[in-house]
């Protein structure tokens, strides 16, 4: 078996922030557009090169100027991207108890990883996975059809659930967020108002590494629970090596009437809205299936691609998932989301003895379930290393994480180390290095005043030795 390359991953998150002002009355402002973030609101023992940090991770305004922090890169999922994104969590609540600390003006802030506005649109959340260009040549239909069906049968396991409000007024549950925003397969736009991909063609590797490609994966959810962060990658990755591998033409979906470059956003929409999963569609192999028959589908060619031993454990996992849903979907809700929050739902309607999931106590579930904190102005009186782990300890996601999620929670130690210090599994290492030293970084370069820039290949992880840097020279 010829060696597998580690796979570099990484989250985006763009954060739903909301401040209660201490006017008298007081009102609420949603705080978009906050450079004070990147200045005097940071830990001390972070360290900045423009947008970049000493832990590996950017921190950043995104178009329109929402705060976006973007994971360092890994190739590891639980160890790795999950903790990596619960580290961020705390990370950018401190940096926000320290901003309701400089000002007088803010009484409290809402910190949320659910970021839908008045329309129903939701933001938020990108997922990044290098992938092997000399494969993947192009990102179309030609080469990712397999891992389209995948994002679109997989949104009862990976999707993190929403109460969607309807053209006709009513409300309904989609076990997807962001893919109901969703309106073509494959195509260039990112944000705005124009049509959104279920799959991004931006070419942006961030290395010079011509055989390596990155795939910009738009159409995912953010997650409270980490079991779902960890399938999101591992399960994308699982697919990406089949395709590597040349199995990526073996299940296709028959596009049928659809036009071209929207059949899978269609059945991406409808399983998301689709609570029974009895929904068949058209395959070119003459069969017709339901999600849960094409996820079993997906999982027999990927079954046949070598793998790393972490996707092998993520396969069984995967396995191990699809089999419960086919017994009974709820069996989920200590893993998916999208199920955990359905399960709260229906709790509620019993208890509210309603079936109107426009009943403001469920609408009231919904946006909370990932509400990851509420800073007070009292909680900020005095700020250390615990501020932000004992202000996240009162929120809804801490307590299902302790409870409901807790067998896949990585060690607390872990992820509170990934709050101030970078992974050593790739070149977040290196750059951290190298912003500690005074270098103007970016995600592939190093630059020292007057000298040639030092290039990072995503998977360079050794720190230079001392006497080879310039700050030694």
């Amino acid at each position: 078996m010829a060696e597998i390359q580690p796979r570099v991953v990484a989250s985006e998150m763009e954060w739903q922030i909301t401040a209660t002002l201490k006017d008298s009355p007081p009102s609420q402002l949603q705080l978009e557009s906050a450079p004070q973030f990147f200045n005097s609101s940071l830990h001390p023992d972070i360290l900045r090169s423009g947008e970049m940090l000493s832990n590996g991770a950017r921190y950043y305004q995104d178009v329109g100027s929402h705060l976006e922090y973007a994971t360092p890169e890994d190739t590891r999922f639980e160890e790795g991207v999950v903790t990596n994104e619960l580290a961020s969590e705390l990370f950018v609540i401190d940096s926000l108890a320290r901003h309701v600390k400089s000002t007088e003006k803010i009484q409290k802030i809402f910190l949320s990883k659910r970021v839908i506005d008045e329309s129903s649109t939701a933001w938020g959340y990108h997922m990044n996975l290098s992938a092997d260009r000399r494969s993947i040549p192009k990102v179309s239909d030609e080469y990712l059809h397999l891992y389209g069906l995948h994002l679109a049968t997989s949104q009862a396991m990976l999707g993190s659930g929403m109460i969607q409000q309807e053209g006709d007024g009513s409300a309904r549950y989609h076990f997807g967020q962001k893919i109901s925003c969703v309106a073509a397969d494959f195509n260039t736009n990112t944000t705005g108002s124009s049509i959104r991909p279920l799959i991004n063609m931006r070419d942006e590797p961030h290395t010079n590494d011509e055989t390596m490609r990155r795939l910009h994966i738009i159409s995912a959810d953010p997650h409270i629970s980490p079991w779902a962060t960890r399938m999101a990658f591992g399960t994308s990755s699982l697919v990406l090596r089949a395709i590597e591998q040349g199995y990526g033409n073996d299940l296709r979906m028959d596009q049928g009437a659809h036009t071209d470059n929207t059949a899978l956003s269609w059945l991406a929409r409808t399983n998301a809205s689709d609570i029974s999963m009895r929904l068949k569609v058209d395959y070119t192999d003459g069969g017709r299936y339901t999600a849960l028959e094409a996820q079993h589908k997906i999982i027999e060619i990927v079954e046949r691609a070598d793998m790393t031993d972490e996707e092998a454990r993520v396969l069984e996992e995967w396995k191990r998932a699809v089999a419960d849903m086919e017994q009974d979907l709820m069996l989920l809700q200590d893993r998916s989301d999208a199920v955990a929050k359905l399960a709260l739902l229906q709790a509620a309607m019993a208890r509210y003895d309603t079936k109107d999931l426009s009943h403001v106590k469920l609408r009231g579930i919904d946006e909370t379930y990932g509400q990851i904190a509420i800073i007070n102005r009292e909680d900020v009186q005095e700020i250390n290393n615990e501020t932000a782990i004992d202000i996240h300890a009162r929120s809804i996601p801490h307590r299902l994480r302790t409870s409901l999620f807790r067998h896949a929670m990585p060690q607390s130690a872990a992820i509170e180390e990934r709050v101030l210090n970078p992974p050593d599994t790739t070149r977040a290492v290196v750059r951290a290095y190298h912003i500690r030293r005074g270098a103007t970084v970016d995600w592939k370069r190093a630059t020292y005043p007057g000298l040639r820039p030092i290039v990072m290949h995503p998977l360079d992880n050794i720190v230079p030795p001392a006497e080879d840097t310039p700050e030694s020279a």
